[in-house]
């Protein structure tokens, strides 16, 4: 591994470029870290590696994570052109967006609720147009921006196209990890620890999702009778772990979805 400064090198190796700024994201770096040293240790895919990136050189010694500092200590300048199918931003979905705008790609829109799971969803998920007042509270989300502030519970919506659903009183939440339409993790992250995920609603899911990019997040709701629902689907970038620690498939999942999201802006 090596810290770049300005822009970074080509190489045949997939690369992970995480900014030096790495705080609130640990436990997802230390993920990745331990992934990559996985496939180079116990398998033959020593094909991933990554570099720290950053424009001020001065950043690196105060916020490089100790975990890196204490194994890899030089600090290379270079100037050589990005490959973006083979360096893949790793970070805070504004670092990831950042990349994005750098590379003059097109930033994904959230995937919420996708069209095809809204019949199933069992929230009534719906798509309208604001200003519009609710006679209840719903649950809104942008369908063009993630983390929008306003996506929450709202009595009423501004301008603009929005997702709503039903509000409901969810009492677990699970965050399913899928990879070529396998599930290859579930991990709970909210609510009840005796609730599990109706293993037949997740495969209708799946199935349903013909869409689907190559590697996602399917986020289920449990409610107070039993009923599973979706609360919102994720692009694999940018993800909470939620303690998922699949060494092997991470960086595959992470890679195989920056890759299918570069074929598709030619």
């Amino acid at each position: 591994m090596r810290i770049w400064f300005g822009k970074i090198p080509t190489t045949e190796k997939t690369n992970f470029v995480l900014s030096t700024k790495v705080r609130g994201i640990e436990s997802e770096v230390y993920a990745l870290k331990s992934a990559v040293e996985f496939h180079r240790d116990f398998t033959e895919n020593d094909v991933y590696d990554f570099v720290f990136h950053d424009e001020d050189p001065k950043n690196a010694e105060v916020v490089t994570p100790l975990i890196f500092q204490k194994e890899y200590g030089n600090i290379f300048d270079c100037d050589y052109t990005v490959d973006p199918l083979y360096h893949v931003p790793f970070g805070t979905l504004e670092y990831v967006y950042n990349f994005m705008d750098t590379l003059k790609l097109k930033r994904p829109y959230p995937l919420n609720i996708p069209l095809e799971l809204h019949k199933i969803s069992g929230l009534n998920p719906r798509i309208v147009e604001g200003p519009k007042t609710f006679a209840k509270d719903v649950w809104v989300k942008n369908i063009y921006v993630n983390k929008d502030p306003i996506n929450g519970p709202s009595i009423s919506v501004p301008y603009g196209k929005w997702q709503v659903t039903d509000y409901a009183n969810i009492v677990a939440e699970f965050r399913i990890f899928i990879f070529n339409k396998r599930v290859v993790d579930i991990r709970r992250y909210s609510g009840c620890f005796f609730k599990v995920p109706d293993i037949n609603f997740v495969k209708n899911c799946i199935d349903t999702f013909v869409s689907a990019p190559i590697a996602y997040t399917l986020d289920v709701g449990i409610l107070e009778n039993g009923k599973n629902v979706v609360i919102e689907c994720h692009d694999f970038f940018s993800c909470g772990l939620y303690g998922f620690d699949d060494y092997y498939a991470y960086p595959l999942m992470l890679a195989g979805w920056w890759k299918e999201f570069i074929k598709k802006q030619s």
